[in-house]
């Protein structure tokens, strides 16, 4: 099962966001797309504009277990596993050149083992999760239903920026 929490942000939120997120434990952020198979560890996000500069995963390195990575053979890289590791899929919001759009954060809280067993990830990682998606709500304004618009990006539609979800 996943939860997730989608949000409109320009760099600025998701720098305040990092900054809360960093804020009382050791957080890396991780590339979507590895070409090694060890886990690389990257200061800020992506360019958005590079494949899969869109997409990052988010680790507590204080409290989960280092993430595990499985090789995508048809496209010749390596990526988290986010079914067997505690990582935040963080889906960038960013500006397309003529609409600001939507990203998320999302997890997996659990999976099903060879044995037939539902195991759920620790409570930690699930509290860091919910804690991140408050401090999304809280600083946010929700958005029709489709998610939350942080300061940067209700300022953006209150200057007449296009908001889209797609």
């Amino acid at each position: 099962m996943g939860k997730q929490t989608r949000f409109y942000m320009t760099e600025k939120d998701e720098s305040d966001l990092l900054s809360f997120a960093r804020s009382d434990r050791k957080m890396a952020i991780l590339p979507y797309r590895h070409f090694t198979k060890e886990i690389e560890i990257v200061d800020t996000f992506p360019d958005p504009n590079i494949p899969f500069g869109k997409s990052t995963w988010l680790w507590d390195m204080d409290h989960s277990p280092k993430p595990i990575l499985s090789f995508v053979n048809k496209q010749n890289y390596y990526s988290v596993d986010s079914l067997f590791s505690e990582v935040i899929e963080f889906d960038r919001s960013f500006f397309d050149g003529t609409r600001l759009r939507s990203g998320r954060i999302y997890i997996q809280t659990g999976y099903w083992d060879d044995s037939g067993e539902y195991v759920t990830k620790s409570d930690e990682f699930i509290k860091w999760f919910e804690r991140l998606a408050r401090w999304i709500r809280k600083n946010g304004k929700r958005h029709n239903n489709w998610g939350y618009m942080l300061p940067g990006a209700q300022e953006f539609a209150a200057n007449g920026g296009i908001i889209s979800s797609y």
